[in-house]
């Protein structure tokens, strides 16, 4: 796994969470930008067109995010999301205006299932995790905190993004106030747009262009995540909120998280011989990921490789996982040990000889982070 050296993570309960999934890539992933755009003139409840639009007064009851395909890029991706905010009769609900923010790079993080923040209520709000030393685990006012559902709290009132205001040792003051009750349990991830890759350095991921997005008639607006090539692969979690007055003046909050991953789409696999001798052998496959031509340019560094996506072509070679570290090295590396059988076999495709041992080279084959 990656060193990281700069970064106190507090990872309980956990488990490798599935395989990340949605491999196709291109233009026509992307949805008509046309159909999706987001009104000039939203923040009064007008369509742009000076036609008023009816339901900007009622309360929003739910935002979603939505992926909606990546673009390859000269420098990276570009991942397209929708958002839709909706009323409590399931209605479109549009001008509000939605945040939108990201984490990349990990400072702290909390389970899904066994969270240990807490949620203050007051104006400003604050956070606390007895647990965590905020200090030292080095959160800054540069950071952010978002809050994840987990099994016993998941109301959209306190989900999503929070801006830290000031830093302690068990709590972070935070600037947008919360006018419910302390919550607890909570589940969440500190962090920021940045994170460091072995062997590789710093790498960015943000939302392109503004963080702030109204939405249409149809209660939706497009935004993008740009990151950087070598990122492909790797795990983010991304929020939406949103601050609205109802009819009566009152002040609400609405937010949503959803962990999610770089869906880079465009990988490569060496490919290595396998002497059919009885034994077991060791081999290193050097896993990369690709430019839009398909030409390996970046390694693939710190993901977790699922072992299905090993491809063995002869039935007499197979892959020992437990003794395999299918964990992505500074130089993209992963390291197997293929046990062979010289018996005869009449379902081997070759009764000698050698196999060959490679990587599926797609999305499937990688491991969420968290």
């Amino acid at each position: 796994m990656i060193k990281r050296k700069f970064f106190y993570q507090i990872l309980i309960g956990m488990g490798l969470l599935g395989l990340i999934g949605c491999d196709k890539m291109g233009s026509n992933d992307i949805p008509d930008p046309n159909a999706y755009a987001p009104s000039q003139n939203l923040q009064n409840g007008n369509q742009g067109n000076g036609v008023v639009v009816p339901n900007i007064l009622k309360n929003v009851k739910a935002v979603s995010i939505n992926y909606a395909g990546t673009t390859c890029t000269d420098s990276g991706g570009l991942a397209h999301y929708i958002a839709h905010a909706v009323d409590k009769e399931g209605n479109p609900v549009a001008g509000v205006t939605l945040n939108a923010s990201l984490i990349n790079g990990i400072k702290v993080l909390r389970s899904r299932n066994l969270g240990g923040g807490t949620l203050n209520g007051g104006s400003p709000a604050s956070f606390d995790d007895s647990d965590i030393n905020f200090v030292d685990a080095g959160v800054t006012t540069e950071d952010r905190l978002i809050i994840l559902p987990n099994s016993e709290n998941f109301e959209k009132s306190y989900l999503g993004n929070w801006t830290i205001d000031q830093v302690s040792d068990h709590t972070l003051m935070l600037k947008e106030e919360y006018n419910g009750n302390s919550v607890s349990p909570l589940s969440y991830i500190v962090g920021n747009e940045k994170r460091y890759l072995e062997g590789v350095g710093v790498a960015v991921a943000d939302i392109k262009k503004s963080t702030t997005l109204d939405t249409n008639i149809t209660g939706e607006v497009p935004f993008d995540v740009v990151f950087d090539r070598v990122l492909s692969g790797h795990t983010f979690t991304i929020a939406l909120d949103v601050y609205y007055k109802d009819a009566n003046g009152n002040r609400h909050r609405v937010g949503i998280a959803k962990i999610d991953s770089f869906r880079g789409g465009h990988y490569s696999s060496s490919t290595e011989k396998v002497k059919i001798d009885g034994q077991d052998h060791k081999i290193k496959l050097i896993l990369s990921v690709a430019d839009c031509g398909n030409n390996p340019v970046e390694p693939l560094v710190g993901v977790n490789i699922v072992p299905q996506s090993i491809l063995i072509d002869n039935s007499k070679c197979s892959l020992k996982v437990d003794e395999s570290d299918l964990t992505t090295n500074g130089n993209g590396e992963i390291t197997l040990v293929i046990a062979t059988n010289n018996a005869a076999d009449s379902n081997a495709t070759d009764e000698a000889g050698e196999c060959s041992v490679t990587w599926e080279a797609s999305n499937r084959g990688i491991y969420m982070e968290y």
